[in-house]
């Protein structure tokens, strides 16, 4: 679920009861958090579609691994919102 929050976007990108993992775009960054609200790391778009596309993990702060290929499809966001997600970056960095 794609939500403002003030002047920022957040996406859940996986959620099992709740957002394991979620981006939340600050500016031209993203910062990604876990469930329990801890800053994993600030990526950009290219960082963000390398996880999504299963090119790299990214690991919570219980040090639990999340691989986007093994997650169950019910537990991804989808596509339209992914979409609606990047679209508020500029052009240059799609």
């Amino acid at each position: 679920m794609v939500k403002k929050i003030e002047t920022m976007i957040k996406l859940g990108l996986i959620n099992y009861e709740g957002d394991c993992l979620r981006a939340i775009k600050k500016g031209d960054k993203i910062i990604i958090k876990d469930q329990h609200g801890e800053e994993l790391e600030t990526t950009n778009v290219k960082g963000l579609l390398e996880f999504l596309d299963g090119y790299r993990n990214i690991t919570d702060s219980e040090g639990k691994s999340w691989d986007y290929n093994d997650v169950h499809k019910d537990a991804k966001p989808k596509y339209l919102k992914i979409y609606e997600f990047l679209i508020k970056f500029p052009k240059e960095d799609l």
